[in-house]
């Protein structure tokens, strides 16, 4: 009977070849991104509530965080950015004046 292997994804074959040092930096940076995602669910949820102006600067600079901690975390894997970083990326470009 053949045996299935696991396909793991790009980001965890990567992970499993850090050194010790890299390891923990790497474990940091998780830790960091999952912080970032809490307090983007709840400006989110302000922005839902009150409006846009309700976030205000908080949201910009916590969104800039979270695309550095993955830019960091892509950096120490080697691996490519993820879809969702590359879409706030675009969407907080500054508009190209006509």
């Amino acid at each position: 009977m053949p045996t299935l292997l696991p396909n793991h994804s790009r980001h965890a074959v990567a992970a499993g070849r850090l050194s010790w040092p890299d390891t923990a930096r790497f474990v940091v940076l998780l830790l960091r991104v999952r912080r970032l995602n809490r307090r983007l669910g709840t400006a989110h949820a302000r922005v839902e509530r009150y409006g846009l102006d309700a976030a205000g600067p908080a949201l910009l600079l916590t969104a800039r965080r979270w695309m550095e901690a993955h830019e960091a975390i892509n950096n120490l894997l080697g691996t490519p950015e993820l879809p969702e970083v590359g879409q706030v990326r675009a969407m907080m470009r500054k508009p190209k004046p006509m």
